[in-house]
């Protein structure tokens, strides 16, 4: 699905055919979740979308956020994406923990520093006009 160059209008499926008109993942996933495939459990019947997870994330962990970026997909279809491939015991998935005691959910600086990657990587000027 993803491919050609930024910024230029590339034919899609729609969304909700991806997602087969779901909105919401079976399973809580934040951005910062890390992804894994696992070679042993290969899905049957894995759509496009789903099979180019798992190209990305054979050998290595990748986030929810970076996938979505490098598939130019929203991240809320990337995580229903994720969690099929998840429930079919194709992926592992960790969620990775804050040192701070009493912190809960995503932390900003990770955030921040997730976004600038992204940034500096698909070469997005965020303050361009």
């Amino acid at each position: 699905m993803a491919g050609g160059t930024w910024g230029e209008v590339t034919p899609r499926v729609p969304y909700y055919a991806i997602t087969s008109g779901r909105t919401e993942a079976d399973v809580t996933l934040l951005l910062e979740t890390q992804v894994r495939a696992l070679p042993e459990n290969p899905p049957h019947g894995a759509t496009p979308e789903q099979e180019q997870v798992l190209r990305l994330c054979a050998g290595r962990d990748l986030s929810v956020v970076e996938l979505a970026g490098t598939l130019r997909l929203p991240a809320p279809v990337v995580k229903v994406l994720v969690s099929d491939l998840f429930r079919d015991g194709a992926l592992r998935i960790t969620v990775p923990r804050s040192d701070r005691p009493g912190t809960e959910g995503s932390d900003p600086a990770v955030l921040t520093a997730l976004l600038a990657n992204l940034q500096r990587r698909w070469g997005v000027n965020p303050h361009a006009a």
